[in-house]
């Protein structure tokens, strides 16, 4: 008799053969965002033995986005002969040099704010008066969307009642970032969240922009093993998820050394909802 395909857990199948099976390629021995970003357009239209010798020739002529950015052209293509599809290494060379720009930008900005007592460059509307609640804070994504309201201005009423205005949001996602910060996160690490939809995750998201780390938001459907794999493979600092779900995910955390936290939907009527949530209550409200 064939066996039903929903008796069988697919993805942990698939998990566990990879894991035996997996093949010892470069790229996956580095989490340098510039060099996997290079591994993939290489392998764009390139079989894995042949994009091996071009990503490790590449890679030694230009071992960061800055060289690449003020490479030569003609030179580039050189490396690049044999690959075909030649506009991805212009498009390459184009992209490096946008993100130079990008950078070099956001260093003249940062030079400029610290000269102006640490105010944001982004001016507020007349009559805000709370950019001094930012903290030092340049951020393009959170400027763009806080720097432009009123404090008193409603930013959401939720289905129990509560409502949040813009300064209450950044009161609560500077909560969080201090509290990532006292749980041991640093600017460039991990957080691992899969947690139910809620205004209070998306202020953890805005909590880790503030603090420099990185949202990796987990679907909620995944099961342990593929919360297992994610977690082996991402190295978080932090791993969150729900309440009811920590009992099963604390072996999971033990076993990879990443620090458990929990948060669940926070109602009026269960202000308890994790203790993310819990230990952000008695969190500073000014993040510097």
């Amino acid at each position: 008799m064939v066996q039903e395909i929903s008796d069988i857990n697919l993805s942990d199948k698939l998990i566990k053969w990879f894991s035996s099976n997996k093949r010892d390629l470069p790229w996956r021995k580095t989490k340098d965002p510039y060099l996997v970003w290079v591994s993939e357009i290489i392998l764009q239209q390139t079989r894995i033995e042949t994009g091996i010798k071009y990503y490790q020739s590449f890679i030694k002529k230009y071992p960061d986005v800055k060289l690449l950015a003020k490479s030569d052209k003609q030179q580039l293509l050189k490396i690049w002969e044999g690959l075909g599809y030649y506009s991805r290494a212009l498009n390459m060379h184009k992209a490096a040099k946008q993100v130079l720009k990008s950078s070099a930008s956001s260093s003249a900005e940062q030079v400029t704010t610290d000269a102006q007592t640490n105010i944001s460059l982004k001016k507020a509307p007349e009559g805000t008066n709370f950019v001094h609640r930012i903290n030092k804070m340049s951020n393009h994504l959170f400027d763009g969307l806080f720097g432009q309201y009123k404090p008193d201005a409603l930013l959401a009423i939720l289905p129990d009642g509560r409502r949040y205005s813009y300064q209450g949001a950044i009161d609560t996602s500077a909560r969080f970032a201090n509290l990532l910060r006292d749980y041991g996160v640093q600017k460039g690490d991990r957080v691992a969240v899969q947690v139910p939809k809620s205004i209070e995750a998306a202020l953890l998201y805005i909590g880790c922009i503030r603090l420099g780390a990185i949202f990796l938001p987990l679907n909620t459907a995944y099961t342990a093993s593929e919360i297992s794999y994610f977690l082996e493979d991402a190295a978080p600092a932090l791993f969150v998820c729900d309440p009811d779900k920590a009992d099963e995910m604390k072996p999971i955390t033990d076993a990879h050394n990443i620090r458990l936290e929990t948060m669940g939907v926070l109602l009026a009527d269960n202000p308890n909802a994790g203790s993310l949530i819990q230990d952000a209550k008695s969190a500073n409200i000014e993040f510097v």
